[in-house]
């Protein structure tokens, strides 16, 4: 029996082009953050559990790490493997629930990543890959709540063409603290990491309709509609933002968790 969770995540393997150009970095703050929180040293590799196309690689490896990825999507490692030099960047192609090592890392990553693994197989296996004292360090750009005027005429055209359907875009009021809730239940109540230490940084990016248009088309709930009924909501959507100045101010905020493997 297929497993829709798994299905679901092959779908960015075949925007793998599109994924690597809109995708957003991490704030430098994020990065500092995270490395100094998990006293890393670039002493021994980072392990990172589904990079893509390495949004997050290029900023470690830019700062010096050495980085192990574990990618299944070919299309995927493809891209990633353009992120850096080959000494300092090692690609497994594999789902990170089959991948196995004999080396211990000091620090793991996973960022917009790890709620595809399931926590019942992936977190055993992480923990026993850390070496003793290690950490991992959960990283996900996340919408915030949207007050931008053009806010209300989005949402209209999402419960017009799917009225029975939740997308990642929408975003109401008290979203924020749910998701922060959703994306740290798995490590809080984990019985092979401590209660992770959690961080958030807010920032704001201006997209183009081009552009806006070129990012829904990395989100998972877009891809998963039919070629037709995205079409015709993505064209809405242009014309709604071009109407409005050609331009949208989206919010987010970095959530970052940093937890020492007992």
């Amino acid at each position: 029996m297929r497993d829709p969770q798994q299905e679901r995540k092959k779908l960015f393997n075949d925007v793998a082009e599109l994924y690597d150009s809109v995708r957003p970095l991490y704030p430098t703050e994020a990065l500092d953050t995270l490395l100094s929180h998990t006293h890393y040293s670039r002493q021994g590799d980072i392990l990172e559990i589904g990079p893509g196309t390495g949004q997050l690689t290029q900023q470690l490896l830019h700062r010096g790490a050495s980085v192990t990825a574990v990618e299944p999507g070919p299309a995927l490692a493809t891209k990633l493997r353009e992120k850096g030099p080959e000494e300092r960047l090692t690609i497994h192609t594999q789902a990170f629930e089959d991948f196995h090592s004999k080396k211990r890392f000091p620090l793991a990553v996973a960022a917009q990543s790890f709620h595809w693994i399931d926590p019942e197989r992936g977190l055993p296996l992480l923990a026993s890959l850390l070496s003793p004292g290690g950490y991992f360090a959960r990283i996900d750009n996340m919408k915030d709540v949207h007050e931008h005027p053009i806010r209300e005429t989005l949402n209209a055209l999402y419960e017009k063409h799917f009225p029975d359907r939740d997308f990642y875009h929408l975003n109401a009021p008290d979203d924020k603290m749910q998701n922060i809730e959703r994306r740290t239940e798995t490590l809080r109540t984990s019985t092979h990491f401590e209660e992770p230490k959690i961080f958030t940084f807010p920032w704001k990016e201006e997209y183009t309709s081009e552009r806006y248009i070129a990012l829904l088309q990395t989100y998972s709930d877009h891809l998963l509609l039919s070629d037709n009924k995205r079409a015709l909501l993505l064209e809405e959507i242009k014309h709604a933002i071009d109407d409005h100045g050609g331009s949208i101010v989206i919010p987010y905020y970095t959530l970052l968790q940093c937890s020492r493997v007992l």
